[in-house]
């Protein structure tokens, strides 16, 4: 990144001026990140959601974007799904988090994040890698960044031949036979979706027997153990 006017020293290291947009919910952290930038000549604006960025960016186009993972509790994928587009801009991107779940790192990392860093981190290192991040640089080194990838590949290979006996199933199965995991009789719904108790019966055995499993408890503890109604993490991420 070409110096700009009024250059100072930051972590050590020569630096211009920049600036940062923090996405980040928690008032507290966020100020505290903002005064601390700004001690090394960092200027930064806080948002404290991810639905206002597209509008933050075209208006202050800043060198380097410091996101939470968790800016959305009911949605742990929402901070993910802005990380790609950002980045797709032309913008860097820096994952500062209190997550610890090395597959939501490594989607983040796979999104395009040129690094992840704790919160648990002192100050002064996370300014630091946030300066080089606006600098162009990579904060997660990458023997991490390939270790993490490698992991979150195997995951999905493992989730995938876990999931694959559930793919044969029609769309109608998969509704009688999520009723099922949620503790729902399926039969007792055949009045309010106007269907017979006999196609509602038809529809268990072939999800019986798809499964490859002899009873309703059998089908459910095995949708339980490979996580079907969860769905993977990120999906659509890659």
């Amino acid at each position: 990144m070409p110096e700009r006017e009024g250059a100072i020293l930051c972590g050590g290291r020569k630096a211009g001026f920049i600036t940062a947009l923090l996405v980040e919910d928690h008032l507290l952290m966020a100020q505290a990140l903002r005064l601390a930038l700004a001690g090394q000549g960092i200027a930064a604006e806080v948002l404290s959601d991810g639905e206002r960025l597209t509008a933050a960016l075209d208006r202050i186009h800043p060198d380097v974007i410091v996101m939470d993972l968790d800016i959305d509790s009911d949605d742990p994928c929402a901070a993910l799904r802005l990380i790609g587009p950002a980045v797709a801009a032309g913008f860097r991107v820096v994952v500062l988090t209190g997550v610890r779940d090395r597959r939501r790192l490594a989607c983040a990392l796979e999104a395009g994040a040129c690094g992840v860093v704790g919160k648990h981190e002192p100050m002064a290192f996370v300014v630091e890698q946030i300066a080089r991040a606006a600098d162009g640089q990579m904060v997660t080194p990458v023997a991490i960044r390939e270790e993490l990838l490698f992991e979150l590949r195997r995951q999905r290979q493992d989730e995938a031949r876990r999931l694959r006996p559930f793919e044969s199933l029609t769309q109608r199965e998969r509704e009688v036979f999520e009723m099922l995991c949620d503790g729902t009789s399926a039969v007792g719904h055949c009045p309010d979706t106007f269907v017979s108790v006999t196609t509602v019966r038809g529809h268990i055995n072939s999800i019986l027997r798809k499964l490859g499993v002899q009873s309703q408890l059998a089908a459910i503890a095995m949708a339980k153990r490979a996580g079907w109604q969860e769905g993977p993490l990120a999906e659509g991420l890659g």
